[in-house]
C-alpha cells in the first residue's frame, strides 16, 4: 500500500522582501490578500508538514502549486533550500505551479526546473507520470501569464490529452493521481474567469467516468473531499495552505484503484484488500 502526502499553498517569499521597490511591496501585499509577508514562518510550516509527513510513512509528497508569493527567482530558491532539507529524496518529490508562481514571468516554473529545482525536474515536469505501487501520479500546470489582479488557469489541450491517455493505460491498474493548482469545481465567487479554471467543462467531462481518477489540488486554501458523481465517479481532494495553516498535511493511501484519505472512513472491502496486500503479501 502507498501512502502520499499533499501540501499546498506554500506561498514562499525571499529573505528580505522589505529590499523591493514600493511597487513591487505593493504588488505582493496586494496578491497575497492579508497574509503577513513573513519569510520565515511558511518555512517553518513547511518544515514542520514535512516531519510530519515522514513520520506517517508517506511514499511520496505531491505539492500543489502557489509553491512562491510571485514567482521571483529569489523565491524559488527559497524552496529549493527547504525541498533539500526535507526528509525525502528529490525522486519522491511532485512539485506542481499555481498561478501566484506565473505572476513575474509566464516560464518561471520551467526556468526554476531547470536551475535550483533541477533535482526535481524528474518528477515535476508538466506531463510527467510517476510509477508507485498501486498509484500513478501526473504532474500537471494550470499556470498562465496574467495580470496579478486575476488568479485564473487552464490545463490546455496537450495536457488534457495526456490525462486521457494516462486515464485509459492506467484503468483498473491502480489510482491516477492528477497534481494540479487549480480544482476542477467551481468555488468562491464562482467567477471563472477571474479565478477558475478555464476549460473546467472539459476537464470534468473527460474526468467523470473514471473511478480510479483522483485529483489532488490547491488554490481553494481549504480542506474538502469531492465527488464528479456517483460513488464509482471520479475524487476531487483539496488541503488547506501551509502558507496559513498548522494543519496543512493531508494523507491518502492507495487500496486497489481508489485513493483514500487516512482522516476517513475506509470502505471495508478496501480494508480487507489493505490487509491482505500487507499481511499476507499478496499482490
Amino acid at each position: 500500500m502507498t501512502r502520499i502526502a499533499h501540501l499546498t499553498d506554500l506561498h514562499l517569499v525571499e529573505r528580505r522582501p522589505e529590499a523591493r521597490s514600493w511597487q513591487d511591496r505593493l504588488r505582493i501585499q496586494t496578491i497575497s490578500q492579508g497574509r503577513p509577508i513573513d519569510s520565515e514562518r511558511p518555512r517553518r510550516r513547511l518544515r514542520r508538514a514535512f516531519a510530519e509527513a515522514r513520520a506517517a510513512r508517506a511514499d511520496h509528497v505531491v505539492v500543489t502549486g502557489d509553491l512562491t508569493e510571485d514567482g521571483i527567482p529569489a523565491q524559488f530558491e527559497v524552496l529549493a533550500e527547504e525541498l533539500h532539507a526535507a526528509p525525502f529524496a528529490p525522486e519522491q518529490i511532485t512539485l506542481v505551479p499555481g498561478n501566484h508562481d506565473g505572476y513575474t514571468s509566464g516560464d518561471a516554473f520551467e526556468k526554476a526546473l531547470a536551475g535550483p529545482l533541477a533535482a526535481f525536474r524528474v518528477t515535476s515536469r508538466p506531463g510527467t507520470a510517476v510509477e508507485l505501487k498501486g498509484a500513478t501520479v501526473v504532474a500537471l500546470s494550470t499556470t498562465i501569464h496574467q495580470h496579478w489582479l486575476r488568479a485564473a488557469g487552464e490545463l490546455g489541450e496537450r495536457q488534457r490529452r495526456r490525462i486521457h491517455d494516462v486515464l485509459h493505460a492506467r484503468e483498473r491498474r491502480g489510482a491516477t493521481v492528477l497534481a494540479m493548482h487549480h480544482p476542477p469545481f467551481t468555488f468562491g465567487l464562482r467567477l471563472g474567469w477571474l479565478e477558475g479554471l478555464l476549460d473546467l467543462g472539459f476537464v470534468r467531462t473527460m474526468l467523470r467516468p473514471f473511478r480510479s481518477a483522483h485529483v489532488l489540488c490547491g488554490h481553494v486554501h481549504e480542506r474538502g473531499d469531492h465527488r464528479l458523481g456517483p460513488a464509482r465517479h471520479a475524487r476531487l481532494h483539496t488541503a488547506h495552505s501551509v502558507a496559513e495553516d498548522d494543519r496543512a498535511l493531508r494523507l491518502y493511501d492507495a487500496i486497489d484503484d481508489r485513493l483514500v484519505p487516512s482522516d476517513g472512513p475506509v470502505p471495508f472491502a478496501l480494508a480487507m484488500r489493505a490487509f491482505r496486500q500487507s499481511a499476507l503479501g499478496e499482490a
